[in-house]
């Protein structure tokens, strides 16, 4: 996992400049903050990210203060609700709108 972080560091750092929008990472599972976290801590290459964001397949929301602290939005982009009854949808309601 360390090659990977690194990875992501230096892709950020060598070709975001081109890019010409705003960056969104790492996109993890269950919102696996170890990327994420080694891009915030990288001046360089936290410039050029705007969003943090994850999936939240078995977790559940919660704060990032990092992100936060450097200025970034911070998104779920992807869960997985199973009961998509009445009850099961307010339930997922509730768990996203007090997290």
């Amino acid at each position: 996992m360390r090659l990977e972080r690194r990875r992501n560091v230096e892709l950020l750092k060598a070709n975001a400049p081109a890019i010409g929008t705003r960056i969104i990472i790492p996109e993890s599972s269950n919102f696996n903050r170890t990327i994420s976290d080694a891009v915030l801590n990288d001046p360089v290459a936290s410039a050029h990210v705007s969003i943090i964001g994850g999936h939240l397949y078995g977790s559940t929301p919660a704060p990032y203060p990092l992100a936060v602290s450097k200025g970034k939005e911070v998104w779920m982009t992807e869960n997985l609700a199973l009961n998509t009854d009445w009850d099961g949808s307010l339930q997922t309601a509730r768990r996203y709108t007090t997290a």
